[in-house]
């Protein structure tokens, strides 16, 4: 036999998943996606997904509105990214600076003794 807060618990997290997915769809209305498909993907996930996917709806999807593609189509522009990618761009070129920096005192110790 199931344990009755399991059963609480299982109702609870469909609700809450009901919620995220209403909550996806609302915005959806407001901002539809560039992409007809995604704005199915996205309700859809949110029923098993929840709080997790409502995270990445408004972190990712929001960047892929028809609105801002159209904009960025009519400038001839990428469609804009994610924060996080731009920042994981500027700090490899940061880390690759760096090593580049050590590698020349590197090589300008090594020239300095052999002048010596």
């Amino acid at each position: 036999m199931v344990p009755p807060w399991l059963t609480d618990l299982s109702v609870t997290y469909l609700c809450l998943g009901a919620a995220c997915a209403i909550l996806i769809v609302v915005d959806e209305l407001r901002h539809p996606q560039h992409m007809w498909i995604m704005n199915v993907v996205w309700p859809v996930g949110a029923l098993f997904g929840t709080l997790w996917v409502v995270r990445q709806y408004f972190h990712y999807s929001r960047l892929a509105s028809r609105e801002q593609a159209h904009a960025a189509m009519a400038q001839h522009l990428e469609p804009p990214q994610p924060a996080t990618h731009s920042l994981l761009r500027h700090g490899r070129q940061w880390h690759v600076r760096r090593h580049l920096r050590l590698a020349r005192l590197c090589l300008s110790d090594d020239r300095n003794r052999l002048r010596v």
